[in-house]
């Protein structure tokens, strides 16, 4: 299985910095370091398997950024049984997945939603 990020949450990431750099240093850094390890897990782990762990942990980093995007319209419950945080799964399934419901689900509505 081959996931790739998806190149519009890239530019969107960027454009949130560049912009942010002028109105809230602090935000505009505090972003750069989840980009980087979400840009760097991307091009490690395009196949095989992986520790949920270490997957929960890229989409904490991309909820991170997207929390940022769309503000109080991205509402964000986390819910994980520590025994299954050692599980194997697809590199990418867990982020994938994530930014198809934001993508698909949360962006489409006006009063956003929760990402579990």
């Amino acid at each position: 299985m081959n996931h790739q990020l998806n190149p519009h949450f890239l530019f969107s990431s960027l454009n949130n910095i560049r912009a942010l750099i002028y109105l809230d240093k602090d935000r505009a850094s505090d972003m750069i370091s989840p980009l980087s390890s979400i840009l760097q897990y991307t091009l490690q782990h395009q196949n095989g398997l992986i520790a949920l762990r270490k997957e929960v942990a890229i989409v904490d980093d991309y909820l991170m950024l997207e929390k940022i995007r769309l503000e109080e319209r991205l509402k964000i419950k986390r819910n994980w049984a520590e025994d299954s945080l050692d599980c194997s799964v697809p590199a990418m399934f867990l982020q994938t997945l994530t930014e198809n419901a934001i993508k698909h689900g949360i962006n489409k509505r006006l009063e956003g939603g929760y990402c579990h």
